[in-house]
C-alpha cells in the first residue's frame, strides 16, 4: 500500500460489519452486495463487510449469519469495483488458514483486532496476511486500557511487524477528544506509520474524537451510515463527511449523494433508532436557519431542484438571511436535479427461494421462508415474525405451499398452506422456536380444529384465528368506497367474477349503479344490485362512461383497450389481477391502483394486540 502523503482523510465504512451487531448479525448476502455497490459508487475506497466479530466467529459458536464469511466477501467483491473489500479478524476465533480462503474469495484487506495490552498476539497473522498479498491492519481494542506512551510503543511494534495501519479503538465510546489527541501525538512521535481511529458514540463524542484524531495525525477514520453499530453505535458517516467538508478536508465523497443513500437504503432500517435526519445535517453543515426552509423548498419545487444542495448553497452564501436573487439563480442552476433515488432498502424481506410473486411447495421452502422472516424481523426494531397457517380445501393431504405475504412496521408475515394435520405438525416443529406469532385461518370445522391444534402446540397467546374472507371482503369494500369518493360515484364497471369482489359488492357500494361484464370466467354471479352486460355491444348501447373500473381477471389486449375506452378521462382503475394489461397501464397510469389481497393483512398484528389488551 502506498503511504498517503496528502491532507485528505480516508473513511473506512464498516456499516455492514460493525452495523451487523444492531441486527443480530442478520445482514444477508444481497444486503452486503447492495450496500457495497452503493458505497463504492459514492467513492468509498475501504469497505468492511462480514460478521461483526469477524471471520470465523460463527464457527467459534457466535451468533450465526444468513450466509457464511466467504459468501459475504464474494458478494461484496462482485460489486466493489475499484474499492477495497475487507473483513475483521480476532485471533481467538480461528487459525491463520482462514485467511487463505478469504483471500481466494476476494478479500483485499484484513483488520486484526486484539485488546491493546495483548496486541502482540496479532503479529503472526499480520505476517501471514502480508505473504498472501492482503493489506494487514491492526486494531488495538480498548486502547484506553493502556497509556498513550504504551500505545505509542505498541504502535511502533505493530508497524515493525508489518501492519499498514494501526488503529486506536475507543471500544466503550468514552474517550474525550483531548485524550484521543494525546494517544496519536504519542504514536506519531515514535513512528510515521499510518494511523487510524475507530470510535463508538456512547458520549456522543465520536465525530469530535475523529476530528481530534485527524488533527493529531490519523488519516484513517472508521464510520457507519447513521452510526449504525454496536452499543450506542459508531461515528455516523454522513455527519463526519459534513464536518470534514466544513474543515476543507477532502474525503472523495459527495455529501448530498451520501445523504440520498441514508434516506433510501438505510432509513427503513434505522428510523426508530435515528437521532438525526439528513435535512438537519444539511442545515448544520451550511449554517442554514430552519425558518428559511419553506421559501427555499418552494424554489426547489418550482425548479425541480435537489433541496439539500439548494439549502447548502443558500446557507453558505448568507447564513443570516435569504438573498432572493441568489436563491432564484441557484435553483435555476440546480434545475432537474431532484431525480429518482434508488429505493432499495436493507430492511426489505429477501429470500432467493420465496418471494411475493412465487409459491414454493416443499418442506425446504418452509425452512427458507422461516429463515428469511427471522432475518427481516431482526432488522426491524420491535417487529414480530408472523406465520399465517392456512388449511387447504383442495383435498390434497400432502399439500404444502410457502409464500411471503407482506411486511409493515410491526411485522414480517409469511404464509404456509397445508393439506393435513401431519404437515401442520411438521411446520409447527420447524417454526415454533423462531416465529413470535401464528395466524390461523378459520372458516369451517377443519380449520377450527387446526386453530385448536396450533394453540395446543405453541400456546393460546401465540395463535390467533383469522377470518380471511372477511378481511378480503372488507378490504375491497373500503377500496371501492374510496374510489367512489375520489373519482365520482355515478357508475362502476366490474370486469370478471373474482369471488372477493362479489363478496365486497354484496355489502353494497357508494356507487349509484354497478355493471358487470364477463372476463375470462364464463359464468357471472347473479345479483340484484349488479347489472350484467352480456357483451361490449350492451355497453355501447348504453352510451355510458364509468367513473371507475375494478378488474378481477387479467384482460386480453382487446378487452383492455375497451376497458380503457369505457373509463372516464379522470376515472380510476382498480386491479386485483396479477399484472394490469398494457393498454390500461398507458391510459390510466396516474389513476391506477394495483391492489393485492394480501394487503388486507396489513396492521393485523396491531389490531390483535389492541384487542388482546382489552382483556388484561
Amino acid at each position: 500500500m502506498t503511504k498517503d502523503t496528502h491532507d485528505d482523510a480516508i473513511i473506512l465504512d464498516c456499516t455492514v460489519r460493525d452495523g451487523s451487531y444492531a441486527v443480530d448479525f442478520k445482514f444477508t448476502e444481497s444486503d452486503t452486495a447492495l450496500l457495497t455497490a452503493q458505497l463504492a459508487r459514492l467513492g468509498f475506497q475501504w469497505i468492511e463487510v462480514g460478521h461483526g466479530l469477524g471471520i470465523g466467529a460463527v464457527d467459534a459458536g457466535k451468533t450465526p449469519m444468513p450466509a457464511d464469511d466467504l459468501t459475504m466477501i464474494r458478494a461484496a467483491k462482485d460489486q466493489a469495483g475499484e474499492a477495497l473489500v475487507g473483513a475483521f479478524f480476532i485471533p481467538w476465533f480461528g487459525g491463520v488458514d482462514l485467511l487463505d480462503a478469504a483471500r481466494d474469495a476476494g478479500l483485499d484487506f484484513v483488520r486484526f483486532g486484539e485488546n491493546a495490552m495483548d496486541i502482540e498476539n496479532t503479529f503472526p497473522y499480520v505476517e501471514r496476511a502480508r505473504k498472501l498479498g492482503l493489506i494487514p491492519c491492526v486494531n488495538m481494542m480498548k486502547t484506553y486500557g493502556v497509556s498513550p506512551e504504551v500505545f505509542a510503543e505498541k504502535t511502533r511494534l505493530c508497524a515493525e511487524a508489518g501492519s499498514e495501519v494501526v488503529y486506536c479503538v475507543d471500544s466503550a465510546g468514552g474517550m474525550l477528544p483531548d485524550v484521543v489527541g494525546q494517544y496519536f501525538e504519542a504514536a506519531r512521535s515514535v513512528t510515521d506509520c499510518e494511523l487510524g481511529f475507530h470510535g463508538h458514540n456512547n458520549l456522543m463524542l465520536g465525530v469530535a474524537n475523529c476530528v481530534a484524531a485527524y488533527k493529531a495525525g490519523a488519516r484513517y477514520l472508521d464510520t457507519s451510515l447513521c452510526g449504525f453499530g454496536r452499543s450506542a453505535g459508531n461515528v455516523p458517516t454522513e455527519i463526519l463527511v459534513a464536518v470534514l467538508n466544513r474543515m476543507d478536508v477532502d474525503t472523495g465523497v459527495d455529501l448530498f449523494e451520501l445523504m440520498d443513500l441514508v434516506d433510501t437504503t438505510m432509513w427503513p432500517l434505522v428510523r426508530r433508532r435515528r437521532t438525526h435526519d439528513m435535512m438537519a445535517v444539511t442545515a448544520g453543515y451550511a449554517q442554514f436557519h430552519s425558518s428559511f426552509l419553506p421559501k427555499v423548498s418552494q424554489a426547489a419545487c418550482d425548479h425541480d431542484a435537489e433541496l439539500r444542495r439548494l439549502v447548502s448553497r443558500v446557507g453558505q452564501h448568507d447564513p443570516v438571511s435569504v438573498d432572493d436573487a441568489f436563491l432564484e439563480s441557484s435553483a435555476h442552476q440546480l434545475a432537474n436535479t431532484a431525480g429518482q433515488r434508488d429505493s432499495r432498502a436493507l430492511v426489505a424481506f429477501d429470500s432467493p427461494a420465496v418471494s411475493p410473486t412465487r409459491l414454493a411447495s416443499s418442506r425446504q421452502a418452509v425452512r427458507d421462508l422461516i429463515d428469511a422472516l427471522v432475518v427481516s424481523g431482526a432488522k426491524r426494531q420491535e417487529a414480530r415474525t408472523v406465520l399465517h397457517l392456512m388449511p387447504s380445501d383442495a383435498g390434497a393431504k400432502d399439500l404444502i405451499l410457502a409464500d411471503f405475504v407482506l411486511e409493515d412496521s410491526l411485522m414480517v408475515l409469511g404464509r404456509v398452506t397445508f393439506g393435513s394435520f401431519e404437515i401442520l405438525d411438521e411446520v409447527l416443529e420447524l417454526a415454533r422456536d423462531h416465529i413470535s406469532l401464528f395466524l390461523v385461518s378459520r372458516h369451517d370445522d377443519w380449520s377450527r380444529s387446526a386453530v385448536e391444534r396450533v394453540q395446543a402446540g405453541v400456546g393460546r397467546a401465540r395463535a390467533l384465528p383469522v377470518r380471511d374472507e372477511e378481511l378480503h371482503r372488507l378490504f375491497l369494500a373500503e377500496a371501492l368506497d374510496q374510489a367512489a369518493q375520489r373519482f365520482g360515484n355515478s357508475a362502476l364497471l366490474v370486469y370478471g367474477s373474482h369471488p372477493a369482489i362479489t363478496e365486497a359488492l354484496g355489502m353494497g357500494t357508494a356507487f349509484e349503479s354497478v355493471f358487470r361484464i364477463n372476463g375470462n370466467n364464463v359464468e357471472q354471479p347473479a345479483s340484484d344490485d349488479v347489472i350484467p352486460l352480456g357483451s361490449w355491444d350492451d355497453w355501447r348501447n348504453l352510451n355510458l362512461m364509468f367513473d371507475a373500473v375494478i378488474c378481477g381477471d387479467e384482460p386480453g389486449v382487446e378487452d383492455a383497450q375497451l376497458l380503457a375506452r369505457a373509463l372516464k378521462p379522470d376515472g380510476g382503475y382498480i386491479s386485483i389481477a396479477p399484472v394490469p394489461a398494457q393498454p390500461v397501464l398507458e391510459s390510466a397510469r396516474n389513476r391506477l391502483v394495483h391492489l393485492q389481497l394480501n394487503q388486507a393483512y396489513a396492521g393485523i398484528v396491531d389490531r390483535a394486540l389492541a384487542i388482546g389488551s382489552l382483556w388484561q
